[in-house]
């Protein structure tokens, strides 16, 4: 019998460790070049397919459009908020009991046999008797609760609803990222789009005088110091001009990422003379912008909520050393013959209390009170740079005003310098040269000139997201670009100058900081521009 025991178990145990030893070898696939090329171009597919290509010319609302529909960093956070949501509708599943279901089988060769002895005589009282079959089967549902798993699962919950809150205002600040980003990159590349002609027709004067003067060096009908520094001027021109020609791709690329366009992609930008005034930029005083700020600022939010977050984290670390209650409740069945009661339910409550833990009792208490001093003092500091970043904002508006002015001026003189030069141009080589440069300081003005309305432009972007408005309406419909456009242009054009007017009231009753004044915070660009 022992024989057959330790047969049996030395082939238990064989099966076992090869059975183990397969499951331990792991073999992963490598990507080599050809899946990897499969996968990014499936995935450049994807994303392509997804996109609805540009109807004519494209205006800053529709590239802010194609930006909230198609930009992908945005749709990562947009994914962030939705795994917040999801991750405190799984987190409430935690507060209900445990229920749980279990069945088993048991099976032997032989009757489970005992007998019993005298403890005095060692002598054997019984016959070998069994009081369980050979093959059984069981089945249970318990029904399980704990209160310090409850209230544990509570907080935890809790902090899950203000992570889902920080995660929708992380969204709200990245798309105020994003529109400012593309404001910015829209009017450069409209600024491209307004110079880039005469910047091609420029390079091939220039090139074609470097080709004359190379012949007439030849020809030997110039000076030799004459033609060197003739040709040091035209190349000199040559390469301010490929600077520019290098500023103006970067623009345009750098929308076609924000939006989203295919690379290399055609696209034309309706051509406007938009007012340096923005219709959404009321008359407010400084006062009155720092209290939307205050009110809005997504960041100011986020760390409210984490404030939240650290108090709840506290909590959790202070109940975790409470006394635990658990009960239990459910049936059960077992299919033994020798049983008199098959099916019976049965109930339990146990309570325990860790007591060693009550030594790092005041160690936690501590970290709590360090935890929420922490998130305080963020808050305080970013609550500070708010204020300062719109201050910065403000600032930057004005010089960027003032900065458009005298630039707008330089490519007045420019163009008038150009004019004339051309008014007097003759077949001279010199005078060739002289009406070169003058067109490259026009065109190099001009360039300036439209860049700093891009910048301008930018500041403006700027301080809106300083104020932490939201730069779309509440009720958009993301159904395409051209509809989201449409309702984009209502917004900037009208609702939001209402939504800051009406902001401004509502936060009226509030206590002004020090140094309120009633006067507005930004001159209208007629009155800074008096050149």
């Amino acid at each position: 019998m022992f024989k057959g025991f330790r047969r049996s178990a030395i082939f238990t145990v064989v099966v076992s460790a090869s059975w183990l030893l397969s499951a331990c070898t792991v073999t992963v696939p490598v990507i080599d070049s050809e899946k990897a090329l499969q996968l990014n171009q499936e995935r450049i597919s994807r994303v392509r397919a997804e996109q609805k290509t540009v109807p004519g010319s494209m205006d800053l609302q529709d590239a802010i459009a194609r930006a909230l529909l198609y930009n992908l960093d945005y749709r990562a956070a947009l994914m962030s908020e939705a795994m917040a949501q999801e991750d405190l509708s799984r987190s409430s599943y935690a507060l209900w009991p445990q229920l749980a279901a279990g069945a088993g089988y048991s099976a032997r060769n032989s009757y489970l046999l005992s007998v019993s002895k005298d403890p005095n005589t060692g002598q054997q009282t019984l016959q070998p008797s069994t009081s369980s079959d050979k093959k059984g089967s069981t089945a249970q549902l318990q029904l399980t609760w704990n209160a310090l798993d409850f209230g544990l699962s509570y907080l935890r919950a809790k902090q899950k609803g203000n992570a889902a809150l920080m995660a929708e205002e992380q969204r709200r600040k990245a798309f105020q990222n994003i529109v400012q980003e593309v404001t910015a990159a829209w009017w450069r590349a409209l600024a491209a789009q307004r110079m880039e002609p005469r910047l091609r027709e420029l390079r091939e004067r220039v090139e074609s005088a470097l080709e004359r003067s190379r012949k007439l060096e030849e020809m030997r009908l110039q000076g030799q110091f004459v033609a060197l520094d003739y040709r040091r001027d035209l190349l000199l021109s040559l390469k301010r001009l490929s600077a520019l020609e290098e500023e103006v791709l970067n623009a345009r690329n750098d929308l076609v990422r924000l939006t989203a366009l295919t690379p290399g992609q055609e696209f034309v930008l309706a051509d406007n003379n938009a007012s340096p005034d923005p219709a959404w930029l009321p008359g407010l005083t400084r006062e009155q912008m720092r209290l939307i700020a205050l009110a809005n600022r997504p960041e100011l939010r986020e760390l409210n909520y984490r404030q939240r977050v650290a108090a709840l984290e506290g909590k959790v670390a202070v109940a975790s050393l409470l006394p635990s209650l658990s009960l239990s409740t459910g049936g059960r069945y077992d299919s033994n013959s020798y049983l008199i009661n098959n099916e019976w339910m049965d109930m339990n409550a146990q309570f325990s209390f860790n007591l060693m833990g009550l030594a790092a009792l005041p160690s936690t208490l501590r970290y709590k009170k360090s935890m929420e001093s922490a998130e305080s003092l963020r808050a305080d500091a970013m609550t500070v740079a708010v204020l300062s970043q719109l201050d910065v904002a403000l600032r930057a508006i004005q010089s960027d005003r003032s900065g458009w002015c005298i630039s707008r001026e330089l490519e007045r003189v420019a163009s008038e310098k150009e004019r004339q030069y051309k008014a007097r141009s003759s077949s001279l080589s010199g005078d060739e040269l002289s009406q070169i440069r003058s067109e490259v300081e026009s065109v190099l003005a001009g360039l300036e000139s439209a860049f700093s309305r891009a910048e301008l432009e930018a500041s403006q972007a700027m301080l809106l997201s300083s104020l932490g408005v939201d730069p779309y309406p509440e009720n958009l419909e993301r159904s395409g670009p051209i509809e989201v456009a449409t309702q984009m242009r209502t917004y900037f054009s009208k609702d939001l100058r209402s939504r800051l007017l009406n902001d401004s009231a509502a936060l009226a009753a509030a206590p002004a900081g020090d140094g309120a004044i009633s006067e507005p915070a930004l001159k209208s660009f007629e009155d800074v521009c008096k050149i």
